[in-house]
This record gives C-alpha cells, structure tokens and sequence, in this order.
C-alpha cells in the first residue's frame, strides 16, 4: 500500500506537529488538517487545488505546506521536481 495517511514535524526541544493529509482519487493531497489538542478538535488549514498537470493554482493558507502534493509524491520546492520512484518530473 502506498498512502500517506499523515505527516510527522520533529523540532529539538518544540511539540511535535502531525499533520493529516487528506486525498483524493488519485492519492492527491486536497486539504491538510491540524488537530488541536486545546480544543479537541481537527481543523482543515489548507485547502490545494491543482491544473491538469499537478501544478498547485490556488491553496487556502500557503504558510501550511506538506512535503506530499500531487498524486501524494514528495516534492521540492526549490527544483520545482516531484519524486515519482525512479525519477524526477517537473
């Protein structure tokens, strides 16, 4: 199986942060959802839409990225690039 159901922040010496990432169809994270220990309750935080070719074209807070995007494939920001196993795509 390969789904990622939720994405792990470890800072030295900060809570930790768990993000979970919600898909859609195609494994494509949609919208990322925080839950607050506080109030007991999970809320979405951003909420990505994507063109035909798994560019991002609109999120709601872009200060809460993940590292899984389109078709829950790490991607780089810096290089723009999305891992898909055996290689690099733009």
């Amino acid at each position: 199986m390969d789904q990622i159901l939720a994405e792990e922040e470890v800072d030295d010496g900060t809570d930790d942060l768990v993000q979970w990432t919600l898909t859609d169809h195609l494994n494509t994270v949609r919208d990322i959802a925080k839950y607050d220990p506080g109030t007991d309750t999970t809320t979405v935080v951003n909420h990505l839409v994507y063109d035909a070719f798994g560019r991002v074209t609109s999120e709601s807070n872009p200060a809460v990225d993940s590292l899984f995007l389109f078709t829950a494939r790490p991607f780089d920001a810096d290089t723009g690039l999305q891992n898909n196993l055996n290689r690099w795509y733009a």
